[in-house]
């Protein structure tokens, strides 16, 4: 199982990542406007690319929030309440979390704000 995680990890997420983080520091967003934009700048094959890795990146990190979600927090996403990535769903227990006496923390309290730090180590200000 460890192996499997971290094939997904690796494989699918990191780059997903990392796509993100240079696309923002490069000042583009997930809108239509960056997405013209990096057509006018980089031409139709880099901008294909980019798109087709976006689309698996979400498709990853919707899984992701299924399989590793479930093992890290123990729990479904919550659907209704549009959490379809990972990080959405450790920004629930992170704010949850922040507002908790420190004595009431539950597990998936302290899950959260552990992932939280990794996520922001990665792409600092993401949680």
């Amino acid at each position: 199982m460890n192996i499997l995680a971290l094939g997904l990890l690796t494989g699918f997420v990191a780059p997903w990542f990392f796509m993100l983080a240079q696309l923002k520091d490069m000042g583009y967003h997930a809108d239509v406007v960056s997405a013209k934009r990096l057509y006018n700048d980089s031409g139709a094959l880099i901008t294909v690319l980019v798109l087709v890795a976006g689309v698996i990146g979400v498709v990853s990190d919707v899984l992701f929030n299924i399989v590793m979600g479930l093992v890290v927090f123990r729990e479904l996403p919550r659907w209704d309440k549009k959490e379809f990535l990972f990080t959405g769903r450790v920004e629930r227990w992170h704010d949850d979390a922040t507002k908790t006496h420190p004595s009431d923390l539950t597990r998936r309290h302290t899950k959260g704000l552990l992932w939280a730090k990794r996520l922001n180590a990665i792409m600092p200000g993401h949680v």
